[in-house]
């Protein structure tokens, strides 16, 4: 006949973690050594200070200023009678794809 517990409650591995997890909370922390409990959780270091967060936040709203920085500046250019040719050479990119992305919105 079978044992009614479950798998884990026998397994050799388990058992040894839970044996040593068992003696070193029996034998405590020595207060004078810093514990080494390795890195912080990074989910959990994330739930308490909301860095990554606010990061990404500001990451956002970042591009969002660098993007009309740089609509203003194509326009800034054309309305000063710069080319596209000029316009996609400065910006590194070709005149087709500054004319197509800014074209329609100067007429």
């Amino acid at each position: 006949m079978e044992s009614r517990n479950p798998w884990w409650m026998d397994d050799p591995e388990l058992v040894g973690v839970g044996q040593r997890a068992l003696e070193e909370l029996e034998r405590g922390f020595d207060e004078d050594k810093p514990h080494k409990g390795g890195d912080a959780d990074p989910f959990v270091a994330e739930f308490y200070s909301g860095e990554a967060g606010r990061a990404l936040s500001a990451a956002r709203d970042d591009l969002a200023a660098a993007l009309q920085r740089y609509e203003d500046a194509v326009f800034a250019a054309r309305t000063a009678g710069f080319s596209w040719t000029e316009i996609g050479r400065l910006l590194g990119v070709s005149r087709q794809q500054v004319h197509r992305k800014f074209g329609r919105a100067e007429s």
